[in-house]
């Protein structure tokens, strides 16, 4: 789990609903789980879906508070108003530019009035476009990387935004050690008019 989340989750200890976009084998599903939020894990992978479901560490009541989807959010029946938590860690980035507008509205309209929204993307500060340094095994994988304050940008008239930073960090979870360019957005969902087509 990223550590802005981490953070926030640590000081603001809110158990509820919580929706984690592009999930993966669950990372941070687990980490939302164990703090006891009811989770729906949305991945279009199939492979990373039964990762997910073959994890040891999801003891059985937390298995009951997990709800696992194989979908592809862009022709997902998004919920409305249903969840507490958005996460979408590196979801964005692994999607084409033109199909961001409708995920973004998607998602923000799953999420209650005043519901938390985290979003990390990567960025073209990634050594992936920069040229400088190694980069990730996956780079091949990502469909658009952010550019200065886009992240901020997308989601401004739509958060009341609680932080925000583009930083660069090494990565040594998978593949040779390597930096990541990373934009990091955490803020409350805007109840009322002007959440969805802006």
């Amino acid at each position: 789990m990223s550590r802005d989340l981490r953070d926030y989750l640590d000081e603001h200890p809110t158990p509820g609903s919580a929706l984690d976009l592009g999930c993966g084998d669950g990372r941070d599903t687990v980490h939302l789980l164990r703090r006891g939020f009811r989770v729906t894990a949305v991945d279009r992978s199939p492979s990373a879906i039964a990762a997910l479901g073959a994890r040891d560490d999801i003891s059985p009541p937390m298995r009951a508070m997990l709800t696992a989807t194989l979908a592809d959010v862009r022709s997902w029946t998004w919920p409305s108003a249903a969840f507490d938590l958005l996460v979408a860690t590196t979801l964005l980035d692994h999607l084409p530019a033109g199909d961001l507008p409708p995920v973004v509205s998607g998602m923000m309209g799953a999420v209650k009035p005043g519901g938390l929204v985290f979003v990390q993307v990567l960025t073209t500060d990634d050594p992936a476009v920069t040229g400088e340094g190694p980069k990730s095994e996956f780079a091949s994988e990502i469909r658009h990387y952010f550019r200065p304050n886009e992240l901020l940008d997308t989601f401004r008239a739509r958060v009341r935004v609680l932080r925000y930073e583009e930083r660069t960090e090494w990565d040594q979870d998978h593949g040779s050690p390597h930096a990541h360019g990373f934009a990091v957005l955490l803020g409350r969902a805007i109840s009322g008019k002007g959440r969805r087509n802006r």
